[in-house]
């Protein structure tokens, strides 16, 4: 049974909601089965709210997933909320714990990321298991400018600067191939201001519990949320909106090149790895692109950098048999009879 407050005629909400349906046209069926990942947070109950509303009104069909990670002393209060919204919103929960032992497979990445990589394996998990048509994440603008600072600052190339996308279809696990499942991933709240967000959550009468690891500042992403856009927009008001404006126009730069590039790889591929001589008559920014694509496509248990693609460039360019680029975490790339391969993939 529903026990909110009825909402406000002429509210933020009634806006927003306008918005949400504007949104809900990148999922291509009609009244879609939504899996809404939930924190307890104040943006993904935001979120739970808005969605419930459209359920209210037969535009979607929707189940909330919290996933327990156990990193911080309020994980059980934060559950226990989750299903205390369930509840109130008449929807159902499912709460999944993260296992240890499989965070702790990502040893080659810190704790932050292998606990996304975890999270978002359960996720579309809970989805198929749902028959969920895609997967609502609460990102909204902020978040968004801080994935593009956090790309600029790691030196991405345009398809990190692109950020993070309204609609996205996510093959997971993405760092193994061939990946386990496909599933439509949803941001309706990623052009909203993170005080809009703050402030429909405010108004939901919904419990939120945050999470502490969120002030963390030896986590990069808080860093810049609480240290860096504070001071761009002291700098200039309204940088955090013209950071995440900047990802959307990036957006639709990096989709041409990437379909320009898969075109390139596809010419360069061979049974065994990328020709060297068909990728050398390329220039040199669509050899770095193919490079790359190709690694990202291998799904290497490690960071594909700019240093490391270069260093692959150059060892085409170079020409030597039996030269080789370490890529980490027991991977290299090796140049033999004029083709580039991977070695130690699965080994």
């Amino acid at each position: 049974m529903n026990n909110l407050p009825p909402r406000q005629p002429g509210s933020k909400e009634s806006g927003i909601l306008q918005r949400l349906r504007q949104s809900l046209r990148h999922i291509p069926i009609d009244r879609p089965h939504v899996l809404l990942a939930c924190s307890g947070g104040k943006d993904s109950v935001a979120l739970a709210s808005m969605l419930a509303e459209l359920a209210r009104l037969n535009t979607l069909s929707m189940t909330i997933a919290h996933i327990h990670h156990g990193q911080h002393d309020l994980a059980d209060v934060a559950a226990s909320a989750v299903t205390s919204i369930g509840r109130m919103l008449d929807v159902p929960v499912i709460v999944r714990h993260l296992e240890a032992q499989a965070v702790a497979t990502h040893e080659h990445f810190g704790l932050e990321e292998a606990l996304r990589r975890e999270r978002y394996l359960a996720l579309a998990r809970i989805a198929k298991e749902v028959n969920a048509s895609c997967i609502a994440l609460a990102h909204h603008q902020s978040d968004q400018a801080e994935t593009l600072l956090l790309h600029l600052i790691r030196g991405s190339g345009v398809d990190g600067l692109a950020g993070m996308r309204e609609w996205e279809i996510r093959h997971v696990p993405w760092w193994e191939e061939p990946a386990e499942l496909s599933t439509g991933i949803w941001r309706p709240l990623i052009y909203e201001s993170a005080a809009t967000v703050a402030d429909l959550a405010a108004q939901s009468g919904l419990p939120i519990v945050e999470d502490p690891t969120n002030t963390n500042p030896s986590f990069r992403r808080n860093a810049i949320r609480h240290n860096v856009l504070p001071i761009l927009e002291g700098i200039s008001p309204g940088s955090t909106a013209a950071i995440a404006r900047s990802a959307r126009v990036i957006a639709t730069d990096a989709d041409l090149l990437s379909e320009a590039t898969m075109v390139h790889l596809a010419a360069c591929r061979t049974e065994t790895g990328l020709s060297r001589m068909k990728l050398v008559d390329l220039p040199d920014g669509w050899q770095h692109r193919v490079v790359r694509s190709w690694l990202i496509h291998a799904a290497l248990p490690t960071d594909i950098t700019y240093d490391r693609v270069s260093a692959v460039v150059e060892l085409s360019q170079r020409n030597r048999g039996g030269s080789r680029v370490e890529l980490g975490a027991g991977t290299r790339v090796v140049l033999r009879n004029g083709v580039l391969g991977i070695e130690g993939v699965a080994e």
